[in-house]
């Protein structure tokens, strides 16, 4: 074993690098290596830290929304009213899933500047790429870091496709479905619950067990570090270099599966924004006519001086209220758990960026070193 050990930061060995390539030219040490611009980019926001403050500004407006669906509905003086009240607030569901594709694409683009930037513009290891072959395993070393695990289909999306699929189904007048006010407000107590989002967590993340929010930030630091929370020693020797230098060298395969999951993530919340579109323009899906023929229990009939009052009784109003504001509360929530997720993995290539060029610069250090000594 090499007797020396480098930390999970290549910065730590970019400077003796650096030295050993001046030490043979008259070229400056900026025009290596940007040290500068590689010490200060541990400054810039994390992309989970990012989508973190995104999911608190909509989760505010979400709530502000809510309250306004509240005091509308409270406030309506017929069904065509609350139904009306009700198509705005799908109207702002609208825009937070466009708010969240947006958000998602800036941070996809972020994200692809600067993977450029650090192994795009790294003109050094470029240059002395073929001399890696030259490690001998004899003096292998140790870093602290991590094992690092990505697979392609995480996070996955099929579980928001599969929830579009029957959105709002169980107050569709169209559907094939019996409508009793009994039977939505079951639908709303299946799906209206904790265990909802915990097996959302798990299906995100490919797992087959379901992930309370509590430990949800940690189990996206553990699946793309082969299950570690904690840096450890590791060996490097032939293997590791080769397989460093592999990604290093193929990062436009990165770029390629990160977009795949861009794209997968915008399709899947283009198809739910449709069925979103659809409700609330009423489109002929969801109507106070159809309401009235399919539930006419649940309409007023009676005659106050001569006007006749067809409003949605107090108790259906408050069952179509809640179920709709429910199913639209998993929108809210399941796409604050994909931002999360698609975040996540984002650090976690960049992370083992860093590693790998860490381990590089180390390995090429050694080889240069061990020929001095010849």
């Amino acid at each position: 074993m090499y007797d020396n050990t480098v930390s999970n930061s290549f910065i730590d060995t970019a400077f003796d690098t650096i030295d050993m390539e001046l030490s043979s030219s008259n070229t400056d040490a900026s025009t290596i290596f940007p040290v500068a611009s590689i010490a200060n980019a541990g400054l810039e926001e994390s992309y989970f830290s990012s989508a973190i403050r995104f999911i608190k500004e909509s989760n505010t407006e979400y709530a502000n929304a809510r309250i306004q669906l509240y005091q509308n509905i409270s406030e309506a003086s017929s069904g065509v009213d609350v139904l009306g009240a009700l198509s705005n607030f799908f109207g702002f569901v609208k825009k937070i899933i466009e708010k969240f594709l947006k958000f998602i694409k800036s941070i996809f683009e972020r994200f692809i500047a600067k993977l450029n930037s650090l192994i795009g513009n790294d003109k050094f290891l470029h240059k002395h790429k073929d001399e890696i072959v030259n490690f001998n395993d004899d003096n292998s070393f140790t870093i602290k870091g991590f094992k690092y695990t990505f697979e392609n289909n995480i996070p996955n999306t099929e579980p928001i496709v599969v929830f579009g699929e029957d959105l709002f189904h169980d107050i569709n007048p169209g559907s094939n479905k019996t409508l009793t006010s009994s039977a939505i407000k079951q639908a709303t107590a299946n799906f209206n619950t904790e265990a909802a989002y915990e097996k959302f967590r798990g299906d995100v993340l490919g797992k087959t067990t379901a992930i309370s929010s509590g430990d949800y930030a940690e189990e996206l630091f553990k699946i793309f570090r082969d299950g570690d929370t904690t840096a450890s020693d590791l060996d490097i020797g032939n293997a590791e270099i080769s397989e460093s230098k592999r990604r290093f060298l193929s990062f436009k395969d990165t770029k390629k599966a990160i977009e795949n999951n861009e794209k997968n993530i915008k399709r899947a919340y283009d198809s739910l924004l449709s069925l979103v579109k659809k409700i609330s323009e009423f489109n002929g899906t969801l109507s106070i006519e159809d309401f009235k023929k399919n539930l006419p229990s649940e309409f007023n009939d009676i005659e106050v001086d001569g006007i006749k009052d067809n409003s949605m009784t107090t108790d259906f109003m408050s069952t179509v209220d809640l179920y709709i504001k429910s199913k639209c509360n998993l929108i809210q929530e399941f796409s604050n758990i994909h931002a999360m997720a698609f975040t996540a993995k984002l650090d976690a290539v960049m992370d083992c960026n860093k590693q790998d060029k860490a381990i590089l610069y180390k390995a090429l250090d050694i080889i240069y070193r061990e020929k001095r000594k010849k």
